[in-house]
């Protein structure tokens, strides 16, 4: 009953809400840090999934944000205090392969309560034996790269580079790891990770540390993109003389072909 009432409040915009497994935990005012401003939300734990949305100033009303589904690669998290550059309070991590990112609670009983019930409703939905069969199919899906914010970083944040950000030194993100780079940190690219949001495989770009991590694995599994390659190996090169070449016969024959002709008109 408690699920059919808040899938009401969505004024019949969420209409799957409802499922016969799904059951309602809690619900609370979360802060989630975004790109331009931080933003309040109201955030709904279920036994399968957490949802936010934004609450309407008139009546009881909400906005549908984002729904984020329990699996093998949801991880929720307290931020490191090296990330924490600005020393919020009660800041922690969701993510997921809808979305990731930050946000903080108003207390830090708040926070350790939100932390325990969103831990204890994972680790139960997980040990259910039911979704096996549903796990196998995000065998090669990922979280969504949950990207710091600019203002989190002064100079890049690969250990050991000192490069301050400013007008000539821009700032870049790291598709793989999310950490605000310089350019000279993030000179290679990888095929993008496929997400429950994102099937694209395009090269992106990745720091130096993602890069030695993951480019062995990429690699091996033959699906490294490399300028002037596709996607079966072969340089665009190489196949421009292979198609050179079959022009270069086929003019040949012709050519034979019109020799034999003047000769018997001759």
């Amino acid at each position: 009953i408690e699920v059919q009432n808040i899938e009401n409040r969505f004024n019949g915009k969420i209409t799957n809400l409802v499922t016969p497994s799904r059951r309602y935990i809690r619900q609370g005012q979360l802060c989630k840090i975004e790109t331009k401003d931080d933003q309040d939300y109201l955030f709904i734990l279920f036994s399968d999934c957490i949802l936010y949305a934004s609450q309407s100033m008139l009546g009881d009303k909400l906005t549908f944000g984002n729904m984020l589904l329990f699996n093998s690669k949801f991880i929720i998290k307290k931020t490191p205090k090296e990330i924490n550059v600005h020393e919020i309070d009660n800041l922690f991590e969701i993510h997921s392969t809808n979305e990731s990112f930050m946000l903080y609670a108003s207390s830090k009983q708040e926070l350790d309560s939100w932390f325990t019930s969103i831990s204890n409703a994972y680790k139960e939905y997980i040990s259910l034996g039911t979704i096996q069969n549903r796990e196998e199919s995000m065998e090669n899906v990922y979280a969504a790269t949950m990207f710091i914010p600019n203002d989190f970083a002064e100079k890049c944040m690969i250990d050991g580079c000192n490069t301050k950000f400013s007008f000539v030194n821009r700032r870049h993100h790291c598709k793989f790891c999310g950490l605000v780079i310089c350019s000279k940190c993030s000179s290679n690219q990888l095929p993008a990770r496929p997400t429950a949001i994102s099937t694209s495989t395009e090269n992106v770009r990745v720091c130096d540390p993602c890069y030695k991590t993951n480019a062995p694995l990429t690699l091996s599994s033959n699906t490294l993109k490399t300028p002037g390659s596709t996607s079966g190996g072969k340089s665009r090169k190489k196949s421009s003389s292979a198609s050179s070449a079959a022009q270069d016969e086929l003019v040949r024959l012709c050519e034979e072909e019109l020799i034999a002709a003047y000769e018997e008109r001759a």
